[in-house]
């Protein structure tokens, strides 16, 4: 992220990944390959740190500090939605069967496609831009992001700020000057702790064996996949807002 940019990470990095992990997924499905399915899962999983982290830093670096905020929460909630659209597709009735799941691979081929022509004509990040030294072209990032009458000289000033607090010839700080740092030790112990529930709580296992423990309970596929698409459009407000 540090050396090829943001957007690299976030736009072409993460869509060669998904494009492999549907590759690999749908060779398992006309094959019979559990290989290239599993290489396809683990593909697909590793998405998501890019997804959940990447993106937004890119999305936070190019947003104006008024509507930060704002852009960053709307990609959590076009996220949101998407996932319900997708739960409508996943019915077993359409494409959520034995018979036409590979279908939804097709899909997310020719989505990564229009995610790669649509991010092609958006600017790097501004900040990484001005931390290479390419100024000219972080101006112009800045203007493209910010409009044209932003003040130039404030918003660069904040980078240069943010460069010499982290004290350091590099554009990146490594771990070991981050835990010496107490404000930074602080941070990333919280960011620790923050992911460690997330992943080890209650939401995380619900998440993976949602589906599966309403079919141990009684449900059909059907009735499971049904209801958790009615639970999550009742949830939606709460996405959005």
């Amino acid at each position: 992220m540090d050396t090829f940019g943001r957007k690299f990470v976030a736009v072409y990095f993460r869509a060669g990944i998904g494009f492999l992990s549907a590759i690999f997924l749908l060779f398992g499905k006309l094959f019979l390959s559990i290989e290239s399915f599993a290489i396809g899962t683990v593909l697909f999983g590793a998405l998501w740190p890019i997804k959940s982290g990447v993106t937004k830093y890119y999305i936070s670096e190019c947003s104006p500090d008024k509507i930060r905020g704002l852009f960053t929460q709307g990609l959590v909630s076009i996220t949101g939605l998407l996932y319900i659209c997708a739960g409508f597709l996943l019915l077993p009735h359409f494409l959520g069967n034995d018979e036409r799941w590979h279908f939804t691979l097709y899909i997310a081929i020719g989505i990564i496609g229009i995610f790669i022509f649509g991010a092609y004509f958006i600017p790097e990040s501004p900040k990484f831009l001005w931390f290479q030294g390419k100024k000219f072209e972080a101006i112009k990032a800045v203007k493209a992001f910010h409009g044209k009458n932003v003040d130039i000289e404030s918003i660069t000033n904040g980078y240069d700020l943010e460069r010499s607090i982290i004290h350091t010839k590099s554009n990146h700080i490594n771990l070991r000057q981050i835990w010496e740092d107490n404000g930074l030790r602080s941070s990333l112990i919280l960011t620790f702790v923050t992911m460690l529930v997330n992943l080890v709580g209650p939401l995380q296992i619900y998440f993976v064996y949602s589906i599966t423990l309403k079919i141990k309970y009684g449900f059909t596929t059907s009735q499971a996949v049904t209801f958790e698409l009615f639970l999550n459009l009742a949830c939606l407000p709460l996405v959005l807002f």
